[in-house]
């Protein structure tokens, strides 16, 4: 009740007022009566309706005339006094009862090009004249050093849009103030490597200046959200959380109390749903180069350029490219607004590659370079979306129903005849049976003799995001095992037969690591399922084994990890990736119990009655002999072994080695991330580099093979031969270990098989509903000729599956959130 606290405060320092006048005749005090009585007045007008305020008008009117009265006397008549001493009593005590105050509201965006989480609230509350008064007051944020002092305020109150009125933070107190609501953006406060509010107006310190402190998510989502999102520092401060949909309540940390979370959709939607309907008249310098070309809006993320710098930077030079000197289309590019402040502060090696592509960009006229602080009118005048997943901009494009192109960053030229290798290809489909192939989209082929590959069926509806990993035959009976899906599934050249759904308790990705068999068991190892889980193939029962997690999913070096594990003996042995716990499991009883062997643990390999372990970090390598019950470490590291990080190429000790092959006499340790394959003797303890005819790199040929490991060996397949894959071409060979001879295993598809793949428009995963993601089968070329096989862009198929995760958004979850917010505060008591 912030105006009404505020009138009650001053009708009572007016009494104080009277009281000094009555005692001593003090002409100061009757001028400053008068001076703060119109301030009340003033005050109590602003606050109520008209209708409202006319109960009241006639008493400060009496006051007002009665003290200009009083004014021109000697002394004031002690009668007058007494009668402003009762209309002042009378005042108090009719405000004190008055319960249609209205109610004040403030806004409080720091940077302009995300005004949009604010407005439709904004809006909503600005047309309720009879009950609320709005106020907008940006406040002031700094980018930061690397070493996070602040480099350079702004204060971006001039860039408001022209309709919307505000109010200068350097002149309000908001602690004095104390409106009743207050809406934020940031989440971060002051944990943010990039940029950062005002300390003044951190979340902990607005707290004490409101009744209610909400928070609306600066960003959207397509389906997912970000780990990070799940639990920012001002959580804990405010009391509720805007949230896009109901399905992402989940997404949040268990720290977070349900009762915060209010899926009312986002106000960013409602913005780009009503401009997109009445598009604005684009800026004069754009009217020409857009003139009859279709519009292709190219969005660079601060995800995209963090993940993979190099490939990020190599990607906007090949999208300049395609667009160049195009007659028919013309390329908005609009970096992320913070996206050069990020590169200063924590890539500032990359700046000078980023700003000779902005400036050839800009000079050699490719496109429009957009810096516009409002993306919803440039959404409004593109046609199709081309950038990254995943960003707010993302769902912002999907819910106008306009085509989403997804594009790879590591994809800088169009693809080689079997460049679908490195697509549809992975180690897990090798392990073990081989005939079933599993596809990261989603789909089943099954080896015929002379045939190669044929299709059988797709696993799901999405067509993106590797919700299987691989197939495991159990007495005859084939099932395909589930990596980011909560199923299993039994297949047949026919098709699916029958999903076996498990709990399902995560809506992130991630869900299993690895699937192991054991007798007529198969076990799943779980990465952000809460549960290891164990199918009986016989009577189609799943069992969870849960409070292990903790041992063998670990964060190391900032990233988190899954350990080693596999099948020994009866047992499941899953070990931790950091220390040396190892969970001994035993598949029939399920009853477990915790060792300590090896000292974090990436591989486990067994070897006849021995398991090797292989070390996450660093180059200890164990040999456990349970049996014998011994355990000898060897330390693996010949001269001018080096591991690398796959991506940013830093010299590292993760990582050092993959899955091992042996034979009586040695143990045959491809490189994971390193630069040798490696012999070691088994009785020596003598490691030495192994030569073999595979070039060792962790980078694909070209960007349809995306990089991430050198190799690691399948399986035995008799008689000394094992099987290798080799990451960087997606090779399957034969290596004969006494020979040393590697053969190339072929790894073909028939002739339609393929043809499957090039689906165009279709679902894509929970976390990117419906797209086109640019791959072997669909180019960035294609795109812009038209000519892209598959299916066709369906605006009304786009817009169903996209409002599943947008509280079927209609554009008006701004004014729904007000209403909430209204309905709270009468919960309080403030509002009639």
């Amino acid at each position: 009740m912030a105006i009404k606290n505020r009138v009650l405060k001053k009708l009572n320092t007016l009494d104080k007022y009277v009281l000094l006048v009555m005692e001593t005749g003090s002409k100061k005090a009757l001028r400053d009566f008068y001076r703060e009585l119109n301030t009340v007045r003033n005050l109590c007008r602003e606050g109520l309706s008209e209708s409202s305020y006319a109960d009241y008008g006639e008493f400060y009117d009496g006051l007002i005339l009665a003290t200009e009265q009083m004014q021109k006397v000697t002394r004031p008549q002690e009668d007058v006094l007494i009668l402003c001493k009762e209309l002042l009593q009378h005042l108090i005590i009719k405000t004190d009862n008055e319960r249609h105050f209205k109610k004040e509201i403030v806004f409080l965006p720091y940077k302009v090009s995300m005004w949009d989480s604010l407005e439709s609230m904004w809006m909503a509350a600005s047309a309720d004249k009879k009950n609320c008064n709005a106020y907008v007051m940006p406040i002031p944020y700094c980018d930061r050093n690397p070493d996070g002092t602040p480099a350079k305020w702004h204060y971006e109150r001039e860039l408001m849009p022209s309709y919307v009125p505000t109010i200068d933070c350097q002149r309000v107190d908001l602690e004095a103030w104390h409106p009743d609501v207050i809406f934020i953006h940031n989440p971060y406060d002051n944990q943010n490597y990039v940029t950062s509010i005002d300390g003044r107006f951190f979340a902990d310190k607005l707290r004490q200046y409101t009744d209610l402190l909400v928070y609306s998510p600066y960003y959207v989502t397509s389906g997912g959200m970000g780990e990070g999102q799940g639990n920012c520092p001002i959580f804990r401060h405010v009391d509720y959380i805007i949230v896009q949909s109901k399905g992402l309540c989940r997404f949040f940390d268990a720290s977070v109390p349900m009762k915060k979370l209010v899926p009312l959709g986002s106000p960013k939607l409602d913005r780009v749903i009503r401009l997109c309907k009445n598009p604005p008249d684009p800026p004069e310098e754009w009217k020409e180069k857009l003139r009859g070309k279709k519009v292709y809006f190219y969005n660079t993320s601060l995800n995209g350029l963090l993940s993979d710098t190099t490939a990020f930077l190599n990607k906007m030079q090949y999208v300049f490219r395609c667009f160049a000197g195009r007659k028919d289309a013309c390329l908005i590019w609009r970096p992320h607004p913070l996206m050069e402040a990020t590169l200063n502060s924590m890539r500032k090696g990359a700046v000078p590659c980023y700003e000779h592509f902005k400036e050839m960009f800009i000079d050699e006229g490719i496109g429009i370079y957009d810096d516009t602080p409002d993306i919803e009118n440039t959404i409004a005048l593109s046609d199709v979306y081309v950038g990254d997943s995943g960003t707010s901009v993302t769902m912002l494009f999907a819910i106008s129903g306009k085509p989403l192109f997804i594009l790879n960053n590591n994809i800088h030229e169009l693809p080689s005849s079997d460049d679908w290798r490195g697509e549809l290809l992975t180690e897990v489909t090798f392990q073990g049976y081989a005939d079933w192939l599993v596809t990261p989209t989603n789909h089943l082929y099954h080896r015929q003799p002379g045939k190669g590959y044929t299709y059988v069926t797709s696993l799901c509806e999405y067509n993106a995001a590797s919700y299987y990993m691989k197939a495991v035959n159990v007495e005859g009976r084939v099932y395909v095992c589930p990596a980011n899906a909560q199923d299993i599934l039994i297949v047949s050249e026919r098709g699916i037969e029958e999903r076996i759904s498990l709990d399902r308790r995560i809506e992130v990705p991630g869900a299993f690591a690895q699937a192991w068999q054991s007798g007529h068991y198969i076990f799943l190892v779980p990465f952000k399922y809460p549960a290891i889980v164990r199918f009986d193939t016989r009577t189609k029962q799943v069992e969870y084994l849960e409070g292990l997690n903790h041992i063998f999913v670990k964060q190391i070096d900032g990233e988190w990890m899954v350990g080693g594990s596999c099948i020994w003996n009866g047992a499941l042995l899953i070990a931790s990736p950091d220390t040396s716990e190892l969970i001994h499991i035993d598949t029939e009883t399920l009853e477990s119990e915790i060792g300590r062997i090896g000292a974090g643990t990436a591989i486990m390999a067994p070897d006849g009655d021995d398991i090797w372990f292989i070390s996450t970090k660093g180059y200890s390598v164990f040999r456990w002999q349970p049996l014998a019950g011994k355990v000898n470490e060897y330390f693996v590291r010949p001269e001018g072994f080096q591991p690398h990080h796959y991506i940013y190429r830093f010299e590292t000790d993760l990582f050092p080695y993959g899955m091992p092959a042996f034979d009586d006499n040695f143990v045959y340790i491809p490189p994971l991330w390193g630069n040798q394959f490696v012999k070691l003797n088994k009785s020596t303890g003598i490691a030495e580099e192994w030569k073999t005819p595979v070039q060792v790199t962790t980078t694909g040929r070209n960007g349809y093979f995306g990089p991430s490991a050198v190799a690691g060996f399948t399986g035995c397949v008799e008689n000394g031969h094992w099987r290798l894959f080799y990451w960087p071409e997606r090779k399957l060979y034969d290596v004969d270990l006494k020979e040393g001879a590697f053969e190339e295993v072929g790894i073909e598809f028939n002739e339609d098989a393929l043809s499957h793949e090039a689906v165009g428009f279709v679902e894509q995963s929970d976390w990117m509903r419906y797209g086109c993601q640019e791959n072997y089968h669909h180019t960035l070329p294609a795109l812009i000729e038209g000519k892209l096989p598959g299916e066709k862009h369906d605006r009304d198929r786009q817009l169903r599956v996209f409002r599943e995760v947008a509280a079927n958004n209609d554009g008006t979850s701004g004014e729904k959130i007000y209403s909430f917010t209204m309905e709270k505060l009468r919960e309080k008591g403030m509002v009639k």
